[in-house]
């Protein structure tokens, strides 16, 4: 004959609290965080919109050397074509 028999378990539960002012800190550190990101996101556009503008402008330079060399820049330009249209 066998007996079965329940056996009690004991489960110790604790509880831990935190401060208000636990929690508050916390949350600065998190805002803290995420500021220091903002602020490295926003360099970081600002940094590129500069290297676009340079880029930009290096681009209208070569695009006024292309035109001085194919003598289409200025009154200089003007003169030059109007001498070649008589050769031809």
């Amino acid at each position: 004959m066998s007996v079965e028999t329940e056996g009690i378990k004991i489960t110790e539960i604790t509880t831990v609290t935190t401060s208000k002012l636990d929690k508050i800190l916390k949350q600065e550190e998190a805002l803290v965080k995420t500021r220091d990101k903002k602020l490295r996101v926003i360099n970081l556009i600002a940094s590129l919109q500069q290297e676009e503008e340079k880029l930009e402008i290096a681009r209208e330079r070569l695009e006024l050397e292309k035109r001085k060399l194919l003598g289409y820049g200025g009154p200089e330009g003007d003169d030059d074509d109007d001498e070649e249209d008589d050769e031809w």
